[in-house]
C-alpha cells in the first residue's frame, strides 16, 4: 500500500511544481510585455496611410512607445543614436524606408514587425522579422470584383517576372475557380509597358494594376498606363486608393488603421513568447472605393445590390 501512496504523492508534487512553473512563466511574460519598449519608425508622417497605421498601433498598445518620423531631417540623421539609446524591445517599421534603415542601424537580435512595405519578399529578413502584408488576399480581391462588376470575366495583368512571377502563378487557380480568365503579360523593362498594354487591350475586360516596382517605376509610367486605358475605355482595378484620382474604376486596399492594430497584436504575441502563425500575415481589414463616374463612362455594369459592401463611392 505504501508504494501507491508514494506514487500518488510524487504525481501530486509534480502537478504542483508544473503549476508553479506555469504561473511563473505567465507572470514573467506579463512583466516582460509590461516593461517592453516599442519603437515605431514611420517612413513619412505626411502619408496618411502611414499615420493611420501609427494611430492604430498606438491606440491598441498604450505603454512604452516612442515614435520617430523619418521625414523629420533631425530624426532621420539621429536614427542610429535613437535606436541605441532607447534600446527597444521591438521595432515597428512602417514603409520601406523605415524597414531598410532599421535593418542598417538596429541590432539583429531586436524583433522587427513591418507593414506598408511593398515587395517585402525582395528584402532581407531574419528569423525574428515579422510583418503584415500590404495586399489583400487574392481570393478576397477577386471575390469583390465578381460581386461588384458581374460582367468582368477577362482580367489583364502587367507584371515583372523578377518580382511578381510567383504571385501571378498563385492568382491563376483562384481566378479560374471564380470564373475569371487571366492574361498576364511580363514586362521586364519600363519601355515594354506600352507594348504590353497593346497586347492586352483587345483581349481583356479590365486591367488589374498590381504593386510591381518595374511596371510602376515612375510617375510617367503610371500616367502612360491610365492615358492608354482611358483611350481604350478599359477599366482599371488598382491596389491603392491613390489611383482613383488617375481614373481607376475600383481600388481594393488594406485598411491602414486596422493594419496598425493587427501589428500591435502581433507585437504583443512576440513579446510574450507566444507561437506566431505565419511570419508575414495577411491584412484583416479592407477598403473598397468604387469610381461610379468612370465605370459609367466606360459602360461597365455595376451590381447595385452590392454597393453596401463599398466604403466609398465616387459619383
Amino acid at each position: 500500500m505504501i508504494f501507491p501512496i508514494m506514487v500518488k504523492n510524487i504525481l501530486k508534487n509534480i502537478l504542483v511544481i508544473n503549476l508553479l512553473l506555469f504561473i511563473t512563466y505567465i507572470s514573467n511574460a506579463a512583466a516582460q510585455e509590461k516593461d517592453a519598449k516599442i519603437l515605431i519608425i514611420n517612413s513619412d508622417s505626411k502619408i496618411s496611410k502611414y499615420t493611420e497605421a501609427v494611430r492604430g498601433f498606438a491606440e491598441n498598445y498604450n505603454q512604452g512607445i516612442k515614435i520617430v518620423h523619418l521625414d523629420n531631417p533631425r530624426s532621420m540623421k539621429n536614427l542610429a543614436v535613437t535606436i541605441s539609446e532607447y534600446q527597444p524591445s521591438l521595432i515597428y517599421c512602417i514603409g520601406s524606408k523605415s524597414y531598410i534603415l532599421t535593418r542598417k542601424h538596429a541590432n539583429k537580435d531586436i524583433p522587427v514587425v513591418f507593414s506598408s512595405v511593398l515587395g517585402w519578399q525582395r528584402l532581407s529578413m531574419n528569423n525574428i522579422t515579422y510583418g503584415i502584408d500590404s495586399e489583400l488576399q487574392v481570393r478576397h480581391q477577386l471575390s469583390i470584383v465578381r460581386l461588384l462588376l458581374p460582367d468582368i470575366n477577362k482580367i489583364g495583368i502587367l507584371y515583372s517576372e523578377r518580382f511578381r512571377s510567383n504571385w501571378v502563378k498563385s492568382v491563376l487557380p483562384v481566378a479560374n475557380e471564380l470564373g475569371f480568365r487571366v492574361n498576364a503579360v511580363p514586362v521586364n523593362k519600363p519601355v515594354d509597358i506600352e507594348a504590353g498594354l497593346k497586347e492586352l487591350v483587345s483581349k481583356v475586360d479590365v486591367l488589374w494594376l498590381v504593386a510591381d516596382p518595374v511596371v510602376l517605376s515612375s510617375v510617367e509610367n503610371v500616367n502612360a498606363i491610365f492615358k492608354n486605358t482611358k483611350e481604350q475605355e478599359l477599366p482599371v482595378i488598382a491596389y491603392n486608393a491613390t489611383f482613383i484620382k488617375h481614373g481607376a474604376s475600383l481600388a481594393l486596399s488594406s485598411d491602414s488603421y486596422t493594419m496598425g492594430i493587427q501589428a500591435s497584436y502581433l507585437a504583443k504575441d512576440i513579446l510574450k513568447g507566444s507561437d506566431v502563425s505565419g511570419k508575414v500575415q495577411q491584412p484583416i481589414g479592407s477598403n473598397v472605393i468604387l469610381n461610379l463616374k468612370v465605370n459609367r463612362e466606360f459602360g461597365v455594369k455595376i451590381n447595385d445590390s452590392a454597393l453596401d459592401s463599398v466604403n466609398e463611392i465616387i459619383q
